[in-house]
């Protein structure tokens, strides 16, 4: 069994844009980048590490539901979003 190679936070972050631009187009990924910029200054003041990770997983929660994802959302092997929530917004 090969290990997949993990792209770097900005590497992910990159493609998420390129995606929302080819997708949503330029407005799609200026929302996108504000999403990314709403975070890092929340993040930027948090010093508990609990709190930063809480923090974080709303943060890809909010991004699945900007793109528009109707799939569940599993972190970590954890269901934090199943494909029937997403469906009652």
């Amino acid at each position: 069994m090969t290990k997949q190679k993990v792209d770097s936070e900005l590497d992910t972050r990159n493609s998420i844009l390129r995606s929302a631009m080819r997708f949503y187009g330029p407005e799609g990924a200026h929302q996108i980048q504000m999403h990314f910029d709403k975070y890092d200054r929340i993040l930027k003041g948090c010093g508990n590490e609990s709190e930063r990770a809480h923090i974080k997983k709303l943060a890809i929660m909010e991004l699945h539901q900007l793109m528009q994802f109707k799939d569940g959302l599993n972190i970590n092997g954890v269901d934090v979003l199943s494909p029937i929530e997403l469906t009652k917004k």
